[in-house]
């Protein structure tokens, strides 16, 4: 896993400088107290985490133009360990929802829409 990530950490490194369709940044995230919420023990309120954040559009500049939109929070300031991580992404299903699956998609991608679509379908989630 760790080549996956130093992978991709590289270029996404290299493509923040001139890949105008996503942004990252770090900060802290504190769990509220919200009576509206059910109780458990991840999110405790009061809670603080150090916390990772990406968004990203898949092709389109303009957030208000149809296209894939993911964000992604890892609950930690490390490249691995973290209690949780969250990715979201707009449309009824995720192309990918792990670095191997990823990684996995990019190579699809790369080798056009025929093979882009037979990577869909080998692990159709209906």
């Amino acid at each position: 896993m760790a080549l996956y990530i130093k992978k991709y950490q590289t270029g996404f490194t290299l493509k923040s400088l001139t890949h105008p369709k996503g942004v990252g940044a770090t900060g802290a995230l504190t769990i509220l107290n919200n009576p509206l919420l059910p109780v458990q023990d991840f999110f405790t309120p009061g809670r603080v985490f150090p916390v990772r954040v990406r968004h990203s559009n898949l092709l389109r500049l303009d957030d208000t133009e149809l296209d894939a939109r993911v964000v992604s929070v890892k609950f930690a300031d490390s490249d691995i360990e973290s209690p949780f991580d969250l990715m979201l992404h707009t449309g009824e299903e995720a192309a990918f929802w792990s670095i191997f699956s990823f990684d996995k998609m990019l190579n699809a991608l790369s080798k056009g829409t025929k093979t882009f679509e037979e990577y869909c379908l080998e692990d159709p989630w209906q």
